[in-house]
């Protein structure tokens, strides 16, 4: 049956929306920001059912870009759960944002709904810990010109731009190509004044090591403990890929999120065959001083730095008077002081336990019986070079990093564990936000995974280098860089802004539709 003209809009738009994500096509994500939800809306602020069509709609999208939620392997089924949940709410969000448009809307209102899907977008980091996936914003990350504009207004500014854009599109043509078009000219402009006057910055040579262990071999799992590798032989795989690379000295090396078992200070190795795993490489001289006859993750990290001469960022579990930190540390060469940094942000269920009893039921279910603890405050590293460090999803929150970039820090670097989430896209996706956390603050950002996405990523957002993502394939991405930085707007003022017009965009509507009605009503009653 042939599809009338009305719902050839709806299916091409859903298309170019759904799959209009920068890691599954950058064709379709400049298209989506452009005029993907204009063609949607062509047809659906004209219907008496806007409200449900668009949050059918949108759900059906989110449906499609978090479907790397849906991943059961070592979730469980109740992620399903979540994954229905949340694209419930966001399909609801989109229809309210519909609801309020309609087929003849002036640029007053324009402007307003524009404010109001930010404030939309914004209200989402207050539910549990905050969700910051998938925001409207991020199609303009496709292009490495595009995503400069996040220098400006970051993430919450693209948000505004690409609902601005596509409901212009429904007003005026010559205005929507002047804003479909401007983040492209801005961010051309932009990256090549800075071309120009950022100077070389300083050069480092960078391991950054990619481990590759899925949670039955890095941990003892019921039923599957024959998968299991002993944390000895996973301490001799990382020394391994680090000296097939060793061609260069190295100024950093970066392990990933939760890079060994048994935390950082629990003393599981006998400290005679730690030394014969390492007389393999000839480095005796790299011990730390040390009174047991046991050995820590600690112990091994101190004496990677020592060997290399070489700052070592690690994450490790850490129990510290009955609070246990899923935790960065920080390592410099033959230094007895450990600087670490634990993490702010963190996942519901997964790492704590929101509300009792009824979470503490759902956590059970994952396997998870206790909750970390949340650190209180952004650190920046002092060494080779000033570092902030984000553990994971930290790194998908805009404000968070700019705190760290507020203190000082000229190099950002994300250690992460996507593993969680096997064979999906979710590793791209998270690539993509810490692209838009370089462009917004200017600054060179090094991740470490455990199965990917290990890449660099230069101070205007662009990948200069990726070890190949896999879920069984480890090793180093050896590289050296020139850790440039310039100063953002974003930088200066966050999202503040966006937030303040927004805000006064859409209560300026709200105050103009409430004085029509009262007017209306005055005129029935004359």
């Amino acid at each position: 049956m042939a599809l009338n003209s009305n719902q050839f809009l709806l299916a091409l738009s859903f298309l170019i929306v759904a799959f209009g994500a920068p890691s599954l096509s950058w064709g379709l994500s400049m298209a989506a920001s452009a005029f993907g939800y204009a063609l949607f809306w062509k047809v659906a602020l004209t219907s008496e059912n806007r409200f449900w069509l668009g949050s059918i709609w949108f759900a059906a999208i989110q449906g499609v870009q978090l479907n790397w939620l849906a991943t059961t392997h070592y979730m469980g089924p109740l992620i399903l759960v979540v994954y229905v949940l949340l694209a419930i709410v966001l399909g609801l969000q989109f229809g309210l944002l519909t609801f309020l448009g309609n087929g003849s809307m002036t640029w007053r209102q324009i402007f307003g709904l524009s404010g109001f899907w930010v404030l939309m977008e914004w209200s989402r980091l207050f539910f549990f810990s905050g969700f910051t996936w998938n925001p409207i914003g991020l199609s303009l990350a496709a292009s490495d010109y595009s995503i400069q504009f996040a220098s400006v207004f970051g993430i919450y500014g693209l948000c505004f731009w690409v609902i601005l854009t596509n409901l212009a599109l429904l007003k005026s043509k010559r205005i929507w190509l002047f804003l479909a078009l401007f983040p492209y000219l801005f961010g051309f402009f932009h990256q090549f004044m800075w071309e120009q006057k950022i100077g070389e910055g300083k050069k480092l040579s960078v391991a950054l090591v990619q481990t590759a262990i899925k949670p039955e071999e890095r941990d003892p799992i019921n039923g599957q403990k024959h998968k299991h590798l002993h944390p000895l032989v996973q301490w001799e795989r990382i020394l391994t890929f680090l000296k097939e690379k060793e061609t260069m000295h190295y100024d950093l090396i970066v392990l990933p999120e939760g890079s060994l078992p048994a935390g950082a200070k629990q003393a599981i190795y006998p400290l005679s065959k730690v030394k014969k795993i390492w007389s393999a490489f000839g480095v005796p001289e790299a011990f730390p001083l040390i009174e047991s006859s046991y050995a820590t993750n600690l112990f091994w990290l101190q004496s990677l730095s020592n060997h290399f001469e070489s700052a070592v960022i690690a994450g490790l579990d850490d129990h510290e008077n009955g609070k246990i930190y899923n935790a960065a540390f920080y390592f410099t060469p033959h230094e007895q002081k450990v600087n670490r940094y634990e993490k702010q942000i963190l996942i519901p269920i997964g790492e704590y336990i929101p509300f009792k009893p009824l979470a503490r039921f759902f956590a059970e279910q994952f396997g998870i019986h206790g909750s970390f603890t949340s650190g209180s405050r952004t650190k920046v590293f002092q060494g080779v070079i000033p570092i902030g460090v984000f553990i994971c999803l930290e790194e998908t929150y805009s404000h968070l990093v700019r705190n760290s970039r507020k203190e000082g820090a000229e190099l950002f670097v994300n250690i992460t564990n996507d593993v969680w989430f096997p064979g999906t896209r979710l590793p791209w996706l998270h690539l993509d936000h810490g692209r838009i956390r370089a462009a917004e603050n200017g600054v060179y950002l090094l991740r470490s995974c455990n199965t990917g996405v290990t890449a660099v990523v230069d101070c205007f957002g662009k990948v200069e280098s990726t070890f190949p993502v896999s879920d069984t394939i480890g090793g180093v991405l050896s590289t050296a860089i020139q850790t440039r930085s310039y100063p953002t707007l974003y930088t200066l003022w966050g999202d503040l802004p966006i937030l303040i017009l927004s805000l006064g965009l859409f209560f300026s509507e709200i105050i103009q539709r409430i004085v029509k009605k009262k007017l209306l009503g005055i005129r029935l009653l004359g």
